[in-house]
């Protein structure tokens, strides 16, 4: 898959996410795009991460991050903050105090930090999210690459940053199941790393993932989506530090949807008007979210 194709997986993601936020109406949808949205964009960051770049450095990656990412946060953050009262004028924002200017001033310094308070940026929650559990990625690999150095064994490698990535996942399950809320949400960035680490090991065992995407394990694995959330309460909205009940599930959930993400994108694909209606909608991800 190109980047191109990704824009495309990006573009379904960003309208699963839209949808979720205007179609309320639609509970049952709504809930099952829940269950993957937000992991298939940490799969798409973790599948085109450049380990050539950012594998001895992770601080590289954090830079490389926030200088992608700062200026159209910050930008639509302090819009958000400098509009706050005329929205409550025009009755956008309802039972809500208007600013001082004191709180103005704060909430721009806050929004300058990557953490927006505003409630109509509330949708950029995991922006942060990104850039850290990517730096921390890059951290896994950055001690696994040394290991291989030292003991010139590369599967070495590969098992301390399946170990590591394991062990977040745990610790993410554990401090999200529990409500256990840190800043900048660093419970979900320990939560959604083995995703990171799933894309990274699927880019290195397979040169085109496209020619694994197959009709008959995308429906059935929609068809186990549908049923655990009927039969078996399967949620996953990680703002509200709802998860499935183990990290296996969360894992599975993930990945289930993912795929049939994917199928969907490669399908997209083949229609000529709607691949480039996705992918406009992937290539400006951030902007429809903000």
């Amino acid at each position: 898959m190109d980047k191109n194709d990704f824009n495309t997986v990006k573009g379904i993601g960003i309208f699963m996410v839209v949808f979720g936020h205007v179609c309320s109406n639609f509970p049952s949808l709504v809930g099952f795009f829940y269950l993957f949205h937000l992991s298939l964009f940490f799969f798409v960051s973790g599948y085109l991460w450049n380990e050539e770049k950012y594998g001895d450095n992770p601080w590289q990656n954090f830079a490389a991050r926030i200088k992608n990412t700062w200026g159209r946060y910050f930008f639509a953050a302090a819009a958000f903050v400098l509009l706050h009262n005329w929205f409550i004028d025009i009755g956008v924002l309802v039972n809500v105090e208007k600013h001082t200017k004191d709180q103005m001033i704060i909430s721009l310094i806050t929004s300058s930090m990557l953490n927006c308070t505003e409630i109509m940026a509330s949708a950029m929650w995991f922006i942060p999210l990104v850039v850290i559990s990517s730096t921390v990625f890059s951290a896994f690999v950055m001690l696994g690459r040394k290991i291989e150095g030292k003991l010139s064994n590369r599967n070495c490698k590969y098992l301390l940053i399946a170990v590591l990535s394991v062990l977040s996942g745990i610790l993410g399950h554990y401090t999200t199941s529990r409500g256990w809320g840190f800043h900048y949400n660093m419970q979900v960035t320990f939560l959604v790393i083995p995703i990171y680490a799933a894309a990274y090991f699927l880019r290195t065992a397979i040169s085109d993932i496209k020619r694994c995407l197959k009709w008959y394990l995308a429906l059935p694995l929609s068809v186990l989506l549908v049923y655990g959330m009927r039969n078996f309460n399967w949620v996953v909205e990680l703002s509200r530090y709802q998860v499935c009940e183990s990290l296996w599930i969360f894992c599975l959930v993930s990945f289930s949807g993912i795929y049939v993400s994917l199928y969907v994108a490669k399908l997209i694909g083949k229609v000529k008007y709607l691949s480039s209606y996705f992918r406009y909608l992937g290539t400006y991800s951030f902007e429809i979210m903000a």
